[in-house]
């Protein structure tokens, strides 16, 4: 995730406080409908570039107020700008990344000058004039705020989707399961976050000394904690290689914990439910058309370069 400073994620935490993910619902649960529609008038598809991403990038897009037109931009802006986490990324990779940074930039500068010219009910307008002590946003946090919620806010809850399916799919009696009761679906969707977490790898820096795992760790020394490995920890979680849908104690770390607990947590917890239930119960007879899926190169993020399936009648 694109860093933000304390005081910036204060004011970021109000400005969507203002503007609470849980009333997207309806609008989600329309465009997700709307592109399961669209699926099920073809015989092949990839549920990764023609749902799994589609569907945040048209949330995304929705929440920040921008045009519903642009939300191709947004989809192909966030697999470039995710490189933005891989320090191993080539220089290749960097240039592309600066460029499409500096489109999406531009954009963005359009919009939050409008935004205060006339502020709408947007989060780009809740960005612009929220405050805190008089003191505002400045103009670099709020375009990096926009650009991690288009870069986490719709990688993470693509790949979080893609893996979510392909679970389900290579585990045809919990997909059963969650289609014969749908009220398992709260505990479902925590259940797929854990079982195949979407960010593999976060860095955090100590600010005092620490003990784990018989290791002393020094204050200021860079520490990378592998959240995939601690959601399938045996000492916290009974059979972890498992995916059971009714697992009920899951405290996963898939948005991570703590003071940088994922701010779009609850937005994820809305949108992918949705995403899920939908296509168990609308596309009820999927079949995956490969072996073996691809993922992206992506250094802390799982993510699948697609996911073919045909839709059987």
């Amino acid at each position: 995730m694109i860093p933000i400073i304390s005081k910036a994620r204060n004011l970021v935490t109000k400005a969507i406080q203002a503007n609470p993910f849980h009333k997207m619902h309806d609008p989600i649960q329309q465009i997700t409908s709307q592109l399961v529609d669209e699926l099920r008038d073809q015989q092949h598809v990839d549920l990764i570039a023609d749902f799994a991403e589609k569907l945040p990038a048209q949330v995304t897009t929705k929440i920040l107020g921008l045009p519903d037109e642009d939300y191709y931009l947004l989809q192909g802006w966030s697999k470039h700008l995710f490189h933005i986490f891989n320090p191993l990324a080539s220089l290749k990779t960097c240039e592309r990344l600066e460029a499409y940074v500096q489109q999406s930039t531009e954009y963005l500068s359009t919009i939050i000058a409008q935004r205060r010219k006339t502020p709408q009910s947007d989060l780009i307008s809740a960005l612009v004039t929220v405050e805190e002590g008089g003191e505002p946003l400045s103009e670099q946090e709020i375009l990096s705020t926009c650009l991690m919620l288009i870069t986490a806010g719709v990688m993470t809850t693509a790949a979080i989707i893609g893996n979510g399916i392909l679970a389900l799919l290579n585990h045809p009696a919990q997909l059963k399961l969650l289609r014969e009761q749908p009220e398992l679906l709260p505990t479902a969707t925590e259940e797929i976050m854990r079982y195949d977490s979407p960010t593999q790898i976060i860095a955090r820096t100590p600010i005092e000394t620490l003990e784990v795992g018989g290791q002393t760790i020094h204050p200021g020394e860079d520490v990378i904690i592998c959240l995939g490995a601690a959601n399938r920890d045996p000492a916290e979680f009974t059979s972890p290689n498992q995916l059971d849908l009714r697992r009920k104690d899951n405290p996963h770390l898939a948005f991570a914990t703590g003071s940088h607990f994922c701010l779009g947590a609850a937005l994820a917890r809305v949108e992918v439910p949705i995403a899920i239930n939908t296509i168990v119960q609308q596309l009820p007879n999927l079949e995956l058309t490969i072996d073996e899926p691809g993922y992206q190169e992506y250094l802390v993020l799982r993510h699948l370069r697609s996911l073919p399936v045909k839709i059987c009648s």
